[in-house]
Formats: C-alpha cells, sequence, structure tokens
C-alpha cells in the first residue's frame, strides 16, 4: 500500500495512506544502507495489525525535494 510520510517522531513515522494513518517504523535495510525516510516521502507499506494501524515502510518511492536555505545577508549582523 502507498503513502505518504505526514510525521516522524524518534523513528515512528505516521504514513497518511487512502485507508487511514498507520504508525510504522523503516525496515533494517534502511539503517544499513543509512537511508533516512523524511516527512513528505512517499513510500510503500506493509501493514502488521489493520486493527491496530501498524505498519512497516518497505520501500521509499518518491523523496521530498528539499531546496537550498535562502542565503542571508551576514554583513547585516556585524557591528558598525
Amino acid at each position: 500500500m502507498q503513502g505518504l510520510i505526514i510525521e516522524n517522531i524518534s523513528n515512528l513515522y505516521r504514513i497518511e495512506t487512502e485507508k487511514g494513518i498507520y504508525e510504522a517504523n523503516a525496515r533494517g535495510k534502511f539503517k544499513k544502507e543509512e537511508i533516512t525516510p523524511v516527512v513528505g516521502d512517499k513510500v510503500e507499506i506493509q501493514i502488521l495489525d489493520e486493527e491496530n494501524k501498524k505498519a512497516v515502510i518497505e520501500e521509499i518511492q518518491e523523496t521530498f525535494p528539499f531546496y537550498p536555505c535562502i542565503q542571508c545577508d551576514y554583513t547585516s549582523n556585524t557591528a558598525m
């Protein structure tokens, strides 16, 4: 089932799907490959417990695009 990560607290992800919101952990392969799912990622999940809305993240399908921060004018913070 596909979903969107809407929240992450201490590696416990809340995934919004067409069937509701599930709590999920990422598979160990992500940690092994040093991949961290982030809020906004589209993921594939496997349902572990439908009644308690528990799942596991199987695959990251599309990552959330990060944009560089706006460049700050550091000269405005200097004393005259």
